[in-house]
């Protein structure tokens, strides 16, 4: 089995040019926590996940601290940030960490991506433009649909 038969084929993406609040309501619209950044011709460039957004509107100096009892309870004091987050261009933001992999790629081989640490998917690229990604679930689910289909043991049992 490669990355061909489970990928993922109708992508949500972002150009490089848009604003990251255009690009976050794109993401809440289709429950996803990232999407990847192409180009014009379809190369991937980057990707743009929920990690990103909230470092545009939470001070960097917060993750140093250990204790955030201090703060208030609601969103308030971060609304003014948040406004002039949205303006920024995803180009900003993006990160250019991301793995890819081709079609023809096993699914063994890709779940070896998804277990680094901070993998969550993976690109599918033919001839350097993207077609497709797998993500976590993706593999999860055919690993355990094969196993179901060809023991016949219960899903609740496998494992």
């Amino acid at each position: 089995m490669s990355a061909r038969e489970v990928m993922v084929t109708d992508l949500v993406t972002a150009d490089p040019d848009e604003t990251a609040g255009a690009v976050a309501l794109r993401m809440l619209e289709h429950d996803l926590a990232a999407i990847p950044v192409v180009d014009g011709e379809g190369r991937v460039l980057g990707v743009v996940s929920d990690v990103e957004l909230i470092r545009l509107v939470v001070p960097a100096y917060m993750g140093l601290l250990e204790d955030t009892d201090f703060l208030p309870d609601d969103f308030e004091p971060f609304e003014r940030r948040a406004t002039a987050a949205g303006a920024t261009l995803v180009r900003d933001i993006m990160s250019n960490q991301f793995e890819t992999v081709s079609e023809d790629t096993s699914l063994p081989s890709v779940a070896a991506h998804l277990v680094r640490p901070g993998v969550r998917r993976v690109f599918v690229i033919r001839e350097g433009r993207l077609v497709g990604a797998v993500g976590r679930r993706d593999v999860f689910t055919t690993m355990f649909d094969r196993a179901h289909a060809q023991s016949g043991v219960d899903h609740g049992d496998l494992l």
